[in-house]
């Protein structure tokens, strides 16, 4: 990415004259390596660089009159992401038994590198120094990923051509189906999926007289912000909009909904339906996999209460 290297202030000077040109086309500079030097009247000054990089061009030369704002160079920056990188791996700063090979046993994932967009290097927790219990002294937070891509006490961060070897990535936590060996050919268990909930009623609250009741629980989109919900009191025969309630914190935070409904005496089979931003409808059957990964099904989180 190429960048403008501008005259900054130069107090109450309309002008001042280039005396010396400090650096070239095809330099390496460092942030405030200083690249010319101005003079006025009364005092000479040098011009810092603002970035990092390679200088690309000169638009100045020995005897040319600058003001605040004039752009003296143009900087090609480094430090950036390079091609043929495609995923973002961290690395977890866990003590390894000796005697066994370090790929079966260490934390080390792999995400693809457009969660860098939303990734977060975590060291405080309500200005407070991230405990160990959290991950501390440093942890990798991917918002809207499964916890096992939020790598505790980093002690790497890469960009990557290839996903982690580490066993905990190359086999584990694969959608693998059912009666099959993971591997690395089968997906990972990245980001979540749109899914809710309910919170109550519950059936170990007891039997439920009849008449009006607040159906209430709570969603989640994943990477994407939830849409609305829908409820349903009979197993999923009708549905009805629930309100969304409480403040939206933005996408990768719980939205509670509720929805007041009349039941009569019998047992009723509550169901919620989330939908996010991207039209994305919460399933019906969970994606069959080994270890039960990514299960938002509504009708396995059903619950059944008793009005009486």
């Amino acid at each position: 990415m190429s960048t403008e290297v501008k005259v900054p202030n130069i107090g109450d000077f309309a002008e001042v004259e280039v005396i010396e040109l400090m650096v070239k086309v095809g330099d390496t500079v460092k942030v405030d390596q200083s690249l010319i030097t101005v003079e006025s009247d009364k005092a000479s000054m040098e011009v810092p660089s603002s970035h990092a990089g390679v200088v690309k061009e000169v638009k100045v030369k020995v005897g040319d009159k600058v003001a605040m704002g004039t752009i003296v160079f143009v900087v090609e920056a480094t430090g950036g992401l390079v091609d043929g990188m495609p995923y973002m791996t961290g690395t977890g700063g866990e003590k390894l038994p000796e005697g066994v090979d370090p790929k079966s046993v260490m934390v080390e994932r792999s995400v693809p590198k457009d969660a860098m967009a939303d990734a977060l290097l975590a060291w405080e927790m309500n200005g407070e120094p991230l405990s160990l219990a959290h991950g501390g002294p440093l942890r990798l937070v991917v918002p809207g990923y499964q916890g096992v891509n939020n790598i505790k006490y980093v002690k790497r961060l890469a960009f990557t051509p290839t996903q982690s070897q580490a066993r905990i990535m190359q086999h584990g936590y694969r959608m693998t189906p059912p009666g099959a060996k993971a591997s690395p050919d089968q997906p990972s268990v990245w980001e979540m999926t749109v899914k809710s909930w309910i919170n109550g009623p519950l059936p170990e609250q007891g039997p439920l007289k009849p008449g009006m009741v607040q159906v209430h629980g709570v969603a989640f989109g994943g990477t994407r912000g939830i849409k609305g919900v829908e409820v349903s009191v009979d197993g999923g025969k009708t549905w009805q909009a629930a309100q969304l309630i409480g403040p939206d914190l933005g996408r990768f935070a719980w939205r509670q909904f509720v929805l007041p409904v009349r039941l009569g005496a019998g047992t009723h089979v509550l169901a919620s339906r989330a939908t996010d931003t991207a039209g994305n409808v919460q399933p019906e059957q969970r994606e069959e996999n080994l270890s039960g990964y990514n299960n938002n099904s509504w009708r396995d989180h059903a619950v059944t209460i008793t009005v009486a």
